[in-house]
């Protein structure tokens, strides 16, 4: 085991970041629950998409905020190509709210989030995403395609 590897599984989880993150679990949780039990009395179904696209996108604005950190510092190619991931996940997010489909729209964000979680995970340079926000990526992402799975195959 290489000794970068080492230090990021050892990496301490802010607890701030992390209650705040998983407090973007609950309406995920709320909305496919009200999807599945309780469709008659509200539109679950915009509620989801609407949030999981507001979830998306913010974790968009996260790649674009730790590139423009570090792309005049960084001579390499991550921080350009968050750049531009940053801005496909808008574009993204935008087609997805704009869908009229509701199996489309949560296939595109599902997609979005899955492919923004393999990008955290590939990039282990704590310079550029600092362990212990992949860590938290982990838990809650792992929650959050759980809860996307529940919905799309209901």
């Amino acid at each position: 085991m290489n000794q970068n590897h080492k230090h990021q599984s050892m990496a301490v989880i802010p607890r701030i970041p992390f209650l705040l993150s998983f407090l973007f679990v609950i309406p995920m949780i709320v909305g496919a629950f009200g999807i599945k039990y309780f469709s008659d009395s509200y539109d679950w179904k915009n509620f989801f998409v609407c949030f999981s696209v507001v979830l998306s996108a913010f974790l968009g604005g996260i790649h674009w905020g730790f590139a423009t950190i570090h792309y005049n510092r960084d001579s390499g190619t991550v921080p350009k190509r968050l750049i531009l991931w940053s801005s496909i996940i808008a574009i993204g997010s935008l087609i997805a709210l704009l869908t009229k489909s509701f199996n489309i729209a949560i296939s595109i964000v599902f997609f979005i989030l899955m492919v923004q979680w393999i990008v955290d995970s590939l990039i282990l340079s704590d310079s550029i995403i600092p362990s212990w926000f992949r860590q938290i990526r982990n838990i809650i992402s792992t929650m959050i395609m759980i809860i996307f799975i529940f919905v799309l195959i209901g």
